[in-house]
């Protein structure tokens, strides 16, 4: 720091010469102009005269303080700048007519919430997975005749709709059943339904199976039909004239030889040639057309006047046979060719322990 001087000023008349220095002071032949307590109290307030003399500043300081002061000043102006810079860049946006910028932003957060919303309102098509088939038709249709068949079934189909947020209404929703070896279809169904969103629900299609008629009972599609849908198991036919047991006695005999005879069933069926035609008319007609001999004279053709009576008979005759087990059940029907072509029980006896 510079050395300091302590200035001097004196009047130019010698009388009326003081010294500012010596006033303050209380000092010297200028008489105080004022107490000491009051010079004292100056003097402590009073802070120290500035520096304006050149001689008073050390070899650089002075221009060191000037650049320091300008550095200062520059810093302080450029921060007052971008104050008054950001105020008015603010104050003025907002003074801007921005109504293009604001409708962009508008339109923009339309778009986004109208996405938001339609993800969860708008349905989505469901999953359907594959449940089961089952029948409790108790009057299944089938007739070699006229090679057709036609039964009632419930198709259940898992339907997922765990993708959609909104219950889905499902106004019609159809099923077509085909079969792999021939490609007819078989069965057709049809349903409609309401599926809560989020949800795996059950839902049942009724089914109805039927097709023909067929050329013949042989036809590929039939045939199919009747060996998946037909008793499971080994079986066999015997046919005779009228459907009567007497006439089958020693294949019975060889069946029950042969293997275990769980069921026995007796069909005999409408509009029969022997229907009504009596033992004594079939004996004359073989006579005279020369055949027979004096045996023929005591046969029994079994012949039917009541076709429910002659079912009884042929399932009594059966149950009391010495070829049949009594753990064999024993069944009669008529086979109706006339109308319906559907078989009509009669009589059932069951075995022992069945």
């Amino acid at each position: 720091m510079a050395n300091y001087h302590r200035p001097e000023r004196h009047s130019s008349e010698g009388a009326n010469s003081f010294s500012t220095w010596n006033d303050f002071q209380n000092q010297g032949e200028d008489a105080p102009h004022y107490s000491a307590s009051a010079s004292q109290m100056l003097l402590n307030d009073v802070a120290p005269p500035p520096i304006v003399s050149k001689d008073d500043w050390g070899t650089g300081e002075g221009i060191q303080e000037y650049q320091n002061n300008k550095k200062r000043r520059k810093a302080k102006m450029k921060a007052e700048a971008v104050a008054t810079n950001v105020s008015r860049g603010v104050k003025g946006w907002f003074k801007k007519d921005h109504r293009g910028v604001i409708s962009l932003f508008a339109a923009f957060a339309f778009f986004v919430a109208l996405g938001i919303t339609l993800y969860f309102v708008v349905p989505r098509a469901p999953g359907v997975a594959w449940g089961s088939l089952s029948s409790d038709d108790s009057d299944p249709q089938t007739s070699n005749t006229n090679a057709t068949f036609s039964w009632n079934a419930n198709l259940t189909l898992i339907v997922d709709s765990s993708s959609s947020y909104v219950p889905l209404e499902v106004k019609i929703f159809e099923v077509e059943v085909s079969l792999l070896s021939s490609g007819a279809q078989i069965g057709t169904g049809s349903m409609h339904t309401t599926v809560p969103g989020r949800s795996l629900k059950n839902v049942t299609v009724p089914i109805l199976f039927s097709g023909g008629p067929y050329v013949n009972y042989t036809d590929v599609t039939y045939a199919a039909m009747l060996d998946s849908c037909g008793p499971s198991g080994e079986f066999g036919v015997v046919r005779n004239a009228g459907g009567r047991v007497a006439h089958v006695t020693s294949e019975i005999a060889f069946v029950s030889a042969a293997t275990e005879l769980d069921d026995i069933i007796v069909v005999q069926h409408t509009d029969c040639g022997l229907f009504n035609m009596k033992n004594s008319m079939l004996r004359k007609k073989l006579a005279d057309k020369g055949l027979g001999n004096e045996t023929t004279v005591s046969w029994d053709f079994g012949e039917i006047n009541d076709l429910d009576q002659s079912v009884k008979d042929d399932v009594a005759e059966l149950r009391k046979s010495p070829y049949v087990s009594p753990k064999t059940n024993v069944r009669g029907y008529i086979l109706d060719l006339m109308t319906s072509g559907r078989l009509r029980e009669v009589q059932s006896l069951m075995g022992e322990n069945k």
